[in-house]
């Protein structure tokens, strides 16, 4: 699994916050790496539509990891 980051904004555009752009990157570099360890489901699948979904990511080689937790809104 690889993780992403979105800056919310076309990258072509004239009015993109590069302040804002640059404050997101520091945050997600600072707090990304697990995402790119193991990961496994902590709730199991459904298919509904409002659905809680938890997801442990973990690196063994940085005794490091995070939990996501979401909702899916309606």
């Amino acid at each position: 699994m690889a993780s992403s980051l979105c800056l919310g904004s076309i990258a072509e555009a004239r009015n993109v916050d590069m302040a804002h752009a640059k404050k997101l990157l520091d945050r997600y570099l600072a707090v990304g790496h697990p995402w790119i360890g193991a990961w496994c489901l902590r709730l199991p699948y459904t298919p509904a539509w409002d659905p809680w979904m938890a997801v442990q990511y973990h690196r063994p080689d940085l005794d490091e990891g995070m939990l996501s937790v979401s909702r899916q809104a309606i």
